[in-house]
């Protein structure tokens, strides 16, 4: 984080600030909200799979979606988020279709709001299930999460090749992996391979669990995935009072860590917020074991 989040001009929607409390960890480049209510994007998101689905009712009210993806996704703006410019882009219909085509509808996303994050909190239904995916868009101005390129604690460059970059990089506990390229295919082919190399079955229609971030700037898109080695983290069972009742996505990945639970709030601390990055999140090493095979391939242009 290049500065304090409370001292980012326009970071708080500040007409709501008494609705919250703001605990900001700086050496860890993490903030927690505490809200004084369920937000309206955790009541949309967990209506998702029930009868009485939010977003369905919803869509009738809403703009379509830009350009190519007029005809499968919605877009609705949230005018009482924390996040001033935060908006879920979701789909139309509540209906099956395939995962993988969302990767490259973010890529598209991303050509279309260059000032945006695209943001997804990864996927753990099989595609035979009825739901809508969605994502969401953030703008870059009002949220410094990270420099994509940063060393932080660990930082390998695992290929510079002429279509694309790969990189692994690890901060506060958490590994990611970057792609960057100025070929949108590149990229997708590429996520598909990492997905394989995850854990992605085909027969079982299983995915691995990971949270992912696109953005294009100038020329270039970057592809950060966050893989998971669990979904939620022990403190989410504890049954004393010492929980934290948040599942983490891709926001807590990225630094943000939103509640409306006051007690989960106040166990929030550096050495919390650390075990929690542990538990979830690939060791740098063992991920950049899992990927070197991958790598090897890639490099070999009679192979990919």
């Amino acid at each position: 984080m290049h500065k304090s989040f409370l001292d980012t001009a326009g970071f708080l929607n500040y007409s709501l600030i008494d609705d919250y409390k703001i605990l900001e960890l700086n050496t860890q480049s993490v903030v927690v909200f505490l809200l004084a209510r369920e937000s309206v994007v955790n009541r949309l998101v967990n209506s998702i799979s029930t009868r009485d689905c939010l977003l369905c009712s919803l869509r009738g009210s809403l703009k379509a979606g830009p350009g190519l993806l007029q005809g499968k996704y919605h877009i609705t703006t949230y005018s009482d988020s924390i996040l001033p410019g935060h908006n879920l882009i979701f789909d139309s219909l509540h209906h099956r279709r395939k995962y993988i085509e969302r990767v490259r509808d973010m890529l598209l996303l991303a050509d279309e709001y260059r000032d945006s994050f695209v943001m997804c909190d990864g996927i753990n239904y099989p595609d035979k299930e009825k739901r809508h995916f969605y994502c969401h868009l953030l703008d870059k101005e009002y949220i410094p999460l990270f420099d994509f390129l940063s060393e932080g604690e660990c930082f390998s460059t695992l290929l510079a090749g002429s279509a694309g970059d790969i990189f692994l990089k690890k901060q506060n506990l958490k590994s990611s992996i970057v792609l960057r390229s100025k070929d949108k295919n590149w990229l997708f082919d590429v996520y598909l391979e990492i997905e394989k190399v995850l854990g992605r079955s085909y027969s079982l229609s299983k995915y691995p669990h990971v949270n992912f971030i696109v953005q294009k700037e100038a020329d270039f898109y970057f592809l950060v995935i966050y893989p998971r080695v669990v979904y939620k983290p022990l403190e989410f069972y504890d049954n004393s009072e010492n929980r934290i009742n948040i599942v983490p996505g891709v926001f807590e990945m990225a630094g943000v860590f939103i509640t409306n639970s006051e007690s989960s709030y106040n166990n929030c601390n550096i050495d919390s917020i650390n075990s929690i990055y542990e538990q979830i999140s690939y060791s740098f090493t063992n991920l950049k074991k899992l990927l070197m095979p991958l790598i090897s391939d890639i490099s070999n242009p009679k192979i990919f």
